[in-house]
């Protein structure tokens, strides 16, 4: 066992932030902490006596342990030049493949350097220094093209789950990691623009449709109205895909249907509300 996550506390668990555990280490070994089951247990070769300088890693389901987010941490200033952000950045990059970590993130307490290890970029190619293998990595650029630099900082000093309880920075940071996560993946590390939709149509549309055939008074033409509008509009930004069972039920999907289909495809909780109609 390391001796640094003996002293820290760090042996069972991470600092609990959110969803998140958060190690904030340096002297441990991939080894030593696959031993005391932190990081995922593979064989690691070489690399198991590299110490990463911190993990953000997800271990709510024990036999999937994810890591979030690896760090790589140098003396306050020490970006002195573009090689020696290069440098910090390969060296991160290193561990953020054999862990499979989502991001990595080179920092010197002043800048930080956010990547997407997932993603190669023929001008960041590289041979690993361990093994002489090559490798590569994108950076991470946020909505305006521009490289995303928002801070990493975790100031909690005690457990908290709650994302509203975390101390400003510690909320912060958890709230871009997760923003990262959404838009980058193997084939993507920028920011996906926000569109702006205007729904204005659409509810016209389902309105005068809604009137024509229901008959129905004006009240009950607008329950109709909002559900079905609320369900198309939905099922249009793909949000309402599917459901909890894997069924599909977006608009389209559930319109093939016959009505014997869409009704023995609800969930045993809506349909006997469904029969009561």
């Amino acid at each position: 066992m390391s001796e640094e996550l003996i002293q820290k506390g760090l042996s069972k668990n991470g600092l609990r932030v959110g969803n998140y555990e958060f190690f904030n280490i340096g002297n441990s070994t991939l080894n030593q902490l696959k031993k005391a089951k932190i990081i995922p247990d593979k064989e690691y070769g070489k690399y198991g006596i590299r110490r990463p300088d911190g993990l953000l890693i997800d271990r709510r389901d024990k036999k999937n342990i994810k890591i979030i987010a690896l760090l790589e941490g140098k003396d306050i200033g020490k970006f002195k030049s573009k090689k020696d952000k290069v440098s910090a950045t390969q060296q991160c990059n290193d561990l953020a493949q054999v862990l499979e970590s989502e991001i990595g993130i080179a920092t010197d307490g002043g800048s930080f350097i956010w990547f997407n290890p997932r993603q190669s970029d023929n001008s960041n190619t590289y041979k690993d220094k361990t093994t002489g293998q090559e490798r590569s990595y994108t950076l991470i650029k946020n909505e305006s093209g521009k490289e995303f630099q928002k801070e990493f900082i975790i100031d909690q000093k005690t457990d908290e789950t709650d994302l509203n309880k975390l101390n400003a920075s510690t909320r912060e940071t958890i709230k871009n990691i997760e923003s990262v996560i959404k838009n980058i993946s193997s084939t993507n590390s920028g920011f996906l623009p926000v569109v702006s939709i205007d729904p204005t149509n659409l509810a016209q549309q389902i309105w005068q449709d809604v009137w024509s055939v229901s008959g129905a008074t004006p009240e009950r033409c607008l329950y109709t109205f909002l559900e079905l509008f609320i369900f198309k509009y939905l099922s249009d930004l793909g949000i309402l895909v599917k459901d909890h069972k894997g069924n599909k039920v977006g608009f389209k999907d559930i319109y093939a249907l016959t009505p014997e289909e869409a009704f023995s495809n609800y969930s045993d909780n809506v349909r006997p509300h469904l029969k009561a109609m």
